[in-house]
C-alpha cells in the first residue's frame, strides 16, 4: 500500500493538471455532495412540543476538533480525485506498456486526425549519434545531377529525380500521416494506375504508419542521409532511367503523453523508381518501395510499425545471429527477416 508522502505527491500531480475553473466547479460539487450526505445522515429533528412557561435550553457550544477537520479535509481530497478519474481520466497521467504495442492491427483502421504536433522542435534528442549530422528533412533526400539515358532526355530524368524527391519526402516526413492521417502528400506524386494499387493494397502496406497508440513524435526534426542513383532502364520493350533509392530516416518518438519513454527510431528505405516514356508521356513509377524499422517488432503480424521501447516485452522471434547497425547505410537486412540492430 502507498505511504502518505506517495498518496500526497500523486494527489498533488493530479489536482495540479486542474486548471483554476475545474477546481472551483470540483470543490463546489464536493460541498453541495457534502451537505447532502450530512442531511441524509442526521434528518432534522422532529419539533419540541413546549409547554406554557418553558425556556429554550440554550444549545452547548463546542470547538470543532482538528481530527473533524482532518477528515473534511481527506473527504474532500478523495472526493475531487474520485471525480477526476471518473469524469477526467485524461487528466491522470499513464505509465507503461499499452496493449497496441503487442496487438496486431485487425481490419481497416480509419484515418484519425491525429495531430502531428511534436513535444518540442529540438535536435537534442539526436545528440551523440550519428544522425545527429545528417542533414534535417528534404535536405538529406539528396539527388544526382540528371543525364540523359535509355533514350530520355536530360530535362526527363531532371523530372523524374524531382518527383522521386517528392515521393521520398511525402513518405517518410508527413508526421501526420505516419500517426493516422491521410497520405495526400505521398498519393499525389504516384502515377494515376498506381494510385489504385495503393487504395487496394492499404496505405500501411506502402508507408510508415505506426499501429494505433503506439507513438507520437518527440521532436519535429527528422534526419535524413542516403543516396539516389542512376542506371539504364530495360524492360518489357520499355527504355529509361531506373532511379535506386536507399536512405536512412531517423525519427524522435515516444509513447502518447509518455515523455520519459522517447526514443530514436530509424527507417531503412530501399526502392527503386522507374522513369519512361509511353504514347510520349512521361511516366514514373515507384517500381521498388520499402523500409525496415528499428527498433521495433518483429512478432506482430500486420503492416504497421510497432516500435520497442526500453520496457517493452520482449520479441517473441529468433532473430539470426548477425547484428547489424541501424546508422549504416550499406548494412542491409536481409528482405522480410527480423534481424537484431545494435541501440539506436
Amino acid at each position: 500500500m502507498p505511504h502518505g508522502d506517495d498518496l500526497d505527491q500523486r494527489f498533488t500531480d493530479v489536482v495540479g493538471q486542474i486548471g483554476p475553473e475545474q477546481q472551483r466547479e470540483m470543490s463546489a460539487a464536493a460541498k453541495r455532495g457534502a451537505r447532502a450526505s450530512r442531511h441524509a445522515m442526521n434528518p432534522e429533528p422532529e419539533p419540541l412540543r413546549r409547554e406554557p412557561g418553558w425556556d429554550e435550553p440554550e444549545p452547548p457550544r463546542r470547538r470543532a476538533s482538528a481530527a473533524w477537520w482532518a477528515g473534511a479535509v481527506l473527504s474532500v481530497v478523495i472526493l475531487v480525485g474520485w471525480v477526476v478519474v471518473e469524469f477526467r481520466p485524461d487528466l491522470v497521467p499513464f505509465t507503461g506498456v499499452v496493449p497496441e504495442e503487442t496487438t496486431a492491427v485487425r481490419g481497416p483502421v480509419k484515418e484519425n486526425g491525429a495531430s502531428d504536433a511534436a513535444v518540442s522542435d529540438s535536435a537534442e534528442p539526436f545528440k551523440g549519434s550519428p544522425a545527429e549530422k545528417w542533414p534535417t528533412g528534404a535536405a538529406g533526400f539528396v539527388m544526382p545531377p540528371a543525364e540523359a539515358i535509355g533514350g530520355l532526355s536530360k530535362q526527363d530524368v531532371a523530372r523524374g529525380l524531382a518527383r522521386t524527391r517528392k515521393l521520398l519526402a511525402g513518405a517518410y516526413l508527413d508526421r501526420k500521416m505516419m500517426v493516422g492521417g491521410r497520405p495526400t502528400a505521398f498519393t499525389r506524386q504516384l502515377h494515376p494506375e498506381q494510385r489504385a494499387n495503393f487504395r487496394k493494397d492499404g496505405a500501411a502496406t506502402w508507408l510508415p504508419i505506426f499501429a494505433p497508440k503506439t507513438a507520437e513524435f518527440a521532436s519535429t526534426v527528422i534526419k535524413v542521409k542516403g543516396r539516389t542513383t542512376i542506371s539504364e532502364y530495360k524492360e518489357d520493350g520499355r527504355t529509361g532511367a531506373k532511379l535506386s533509392t536507399k536512405y536512412l530516416i531517423a525519427y524522435a518518438i515516444q509513447r502518447p503523453g509518455q515523455p520519459g519513454s522517447a526514443i530514436r527510431l530509424v527507417a531503412e528505405h530501399e526502392g527503386a523508381v522507374t522513369v519512361y516514356r509511353q504514347d510520349g508521356e512521361l511516366v514514373v513509377w515507384a517500381d521498388e518501395w520499402g523500409a525496415g524499422f528499428a527498433p521495433a517488432r518483429c512478432d506482430v503480424d500486420d503492416d504497421y510499425i510497432h516500435p520497442m521501447y526500453a520496457d517493452s516485452p520482449a520479441d517473441l522471434t529468433v532473430p539470426d545471429g548477425k547484428v547489424d547497425d541501424p546508422y549504416a547505410l550499406d548494412d542491409t537486412p536481409d528482405d522480410g527477416e527480423c534481424q537484431t540492430v545494435e541501440g539506436t
